[in-house]
């Protein structure tokens, strides 16, 4: 956002001049709204409506909106959905989509952070057409992310959007609804009951959501094969922000935070490395876990 603004790397902004840049983009940039089924081909689910994979077009975008607890972060933002491209139904990738962070009333009034959701264009790994990409036939879920908070809030804020209403961050919510949906595709035989290949990746605030949830995610399914891929977040904060955060988002009130880990929660000290340790070390020791990672990332 800095460079297309003219800046460069060894330009020295105030946080007041790099939150006016950053919000004046943001605000510059195509809005969703709320009218998003009139631009998007959606499916609601509903007790009625599956949303069943196989009535999607294939390799075309589908939106999904859950429902439920799911949500984005204002009362004005459209509903949280996820982004189904449907390929083979044996192979899969999930991935949770990358954005800014909103952890308190100054970042959130600084429109830090993605507040509506905005599906991804059929380029990169998506891309269907292109024969180089290895990925051209897989079944794509692609968490779109709207709540600022990293995918691991659960949180109604003491602060209010612009409508007066309460800031709520529902991240777990949002990304638990959307693995019940792919476990509910395979149950109706819509999805192979075991994916031959199964790929968890994200960019940036993804990347970090990809280190919360990832075992959770392999933990979801029956595979052959799989791979985790954290893109593009270094998870350098500074010294003693990450434990309060984590407890202010509400990530401490998980049901599937392990149950050694909560105390440390609770007590603040919780931090992404501790965590992408604590799955390193005791989960999935066979699953490849790739960091792409560059200094520009963190």
């Amino acid at each position: 956002i800095l460079s297309i603004n003219g800046y460069n790397n060894d330009d020295i902004l105030t946080y007041k001049e790099a939150s006016k840049i950053i919000k004046d983009y943001v605000a510059s940039q195509p809005s969703i709204g709320r009218d998003l089924c009139d631009k998007y081909t959606c499916c609601t689910l509903s007790d009625d409506e599956k949303c069943n994979i196989d009535t999607f077009i294939t390799d075309s975008s589908t939106l999904v909106l859950p429902g439920g607890e799911s949500r984005c972060i204002f009362s004005s933002s459209t509903p949280y959905a996820f982004q189904v491209i449907p390929g083979a139904s044996d192979k899969l990738i999930v991935y949770l989509q990358g954005g800014g962070a909103c952890w308190d009333e100054a970042s959130t009034n600084a429109g830090f952070c993605s507040t509506s959701v905005s599906p991804a264009s059929l380029i990169g790994m998506f891309d269907r057409e292109n024969e180089l990409n290895p990925y051209k036939d897989y079944t794509v879920v692609h968490a779109l992310y709207c709540s600022g908070d990293l995918w691991g809030g659960n949180v109604t804020q003491s602060y209010n959007d612009a409508d007066g209403v309460p800031v709520t961050q529902k991240g777990l919510y949002n990304v638990q609804l959307t693995i019940d949906w792919i476990i509910a595709q395979q149950k109706a035989s819509k999805l192979s009951s075991t994916f031959t290949d199964l790929i968890v990746t994200g960019t940036s605030a993804g990347a970090v959501g990809v280190q919360l949830w990832y075992t959770q995610i392999l933990d979801s399914f029956d595979w052959d094969s799989a791979v985790v891929i954290p893109d593009s977040y270094a998870g350098v904060f500074p010294d003693g922000t990450q434990g309060p955060l984590t407890k202010a988002l509400g990530y401490c009130t998980w049901e599937k935070l392990p149950e050694d880990l909560y105390t440390t929660c609770i007590n603040e000290q919780v931090t992404l490395e501790l965590l992408t340790s604590y799955n390193l070390k005791n989960n999935y020791p066979d699953v490849p876990v790739a960091f792409i990672q560059s200094k520009l990332d963190a």
